[in-house]
């Protein structure tokens, strides 16, 4: 099984709409950030859901995980989130609705740093800069108010000076 998180309010209230066992057949994803990606289609069965469970993420404290939906298509098992919440990035996502880790083949972390809360099930970590607002090719995005020149971004920048 592979674990995927994405934050989508939209589907998380057909999840709870439709129930546990339901079959769903709507679009994913894009909703917080469409200049990278497009919306999936997607049929899905409703294994799991929680609401305003409460996760000790230990050094970040507590944090309310609000209505979250477990989705499997096929091999794939998305954990749908309402809202982002730090623990997207943490075992518990998983666990709290009946994951055992031990099962999954691979599970997608959204930042390139807290896969170590990872670390007691990884057997091999493979990085991948996907598009979007985490993306390290900063050459994709817009930017409108930094200021000019800035490396590197411009090639004509000659020196760093102070502001």
């Amino acid at each position: 099984m592979i674990l995927l998180p994405i934050v989508d309010p939209i589907v998380v209230e057909a999840a709870f709409t439709a129930g546990l066992g339901a079959w769903l057949d709507l679009e994913i994803g894009a909703r917080l950030d469409n200049n990278f990606s497009n919306p999936v289609m997607i049929s899905a069965e409703v294994m799991a859901i929680s609401e305003n469970y409460c996760a000790n993420l230990e050094e970040r404290g507590t944090c309310e995980l609000g209505r979250t939906a477990l989705l499997r298509l096929g091999g794939i098992h998305l954990v749908i989130l309402e809202q982002s919440v730090f623990a997207i990035n943490y075992p518990i996502l998983y666990t709290h609705l009946g994951i055992d880790l031990n099962d999954a083949r691979a599970v997608v972390v959204k930042t390139a740093s807290n896969f170590q809360h990872f670390s007691r099930w990884q057997h091999e970590l493979i990085r991948v800069d996907s598009p979007g607002t985490t993306q390290s090719n900063l050459m994709a995005f817009e930017w409108v108010h930094a200021p000019r020149p800035l490396y590197p971004l411009d090639p004509n920048f000659t020196h760093w000076q102070a502001h």
